[in-house]
């Protein structure tokens, strides 16, 4: 855990910033504790600041943030339930999302691609680039970016999870934690 003081001075730093997104990282190193997340939460509501989180598992922390993005593995242990039966999951995940007072919920799939819920209701969004796989590391958080960017530039949920699926399967055909370039995805866009 980080110092009391370090805690204090990063929750002040937050509350004097003036962004249009903040998008939150959780690693589970210390940084991220729950004075933290209240300053960002607090961006949200008094500057309308789109919130944004990759949680890396204690997805209650971030409830009533704009955009909460995990794994399946990570959304299976906070329901209690496997996501592999379609018909559960989209019940599942509309029950998570009421729970995390979240705008859209977001569960990335692997190959499958991606879960999501918002206000509109449930929907999958397929991967892209399937048979060509190498290296998943951060392909999540080419996800949580690309969504975040194209909802700043006024795409919806849909538009903005269907970017980041493009985007996710470039990085994936590279070893370590690959990014993806603006012409790189207009190109896999074709």
């Amino acid at each position: 855990p980080v110092p009391a003081n370090v805690e204090r001075a990063v929750g002040q730093a937050i509350r004097m910033v003036h962004v249009d997104a903040v998008l939150a990282s959780d690693y589970r190193s210390g940084v991220l504790t729950g004075s933290v997340v209240d300053a960002i939460r607090e961006l949200q509501g008094l500057q309308g600041v789109i919130t944004t989180v990759d949680s890396q598992g204690e997805l209650s922390k971030f409830s009533g943030f704009g955009l909460v993005k995990c794994n399946q593995a990570e959304a299976e242990a906070a329901i209690g339930h496997g996501l592999n039966d379609a018909a559960s999951r989209e019940r599942l995940l509309l029950d998570l999302r009421g729970k995390l007072d979240c705008r859209c919920l977001v569960v990335t799939r692997g190959a499958e691609g991606a879960s999501m819920v918002t206000d509109d209701g449930y929907q999958d969004i397929p991967a892209v680039n399937r048979s060509e796989i190498f290296d998943v590391t951060g392909a999540g958080d080419t996800v949580v970016a690309v969504m975040t960017a194209a909802l700043l530039a006024g795409g919806s949920p849909v538009e903005a999870a269907s970017l980041a699926q493009v985007a996710a399967g470039v990085v994936v055909r590279r070893w370590g934690n690959a990014q993806a370039t603006r012409d790189e995805i207009a190109a896999a866009l074709g």
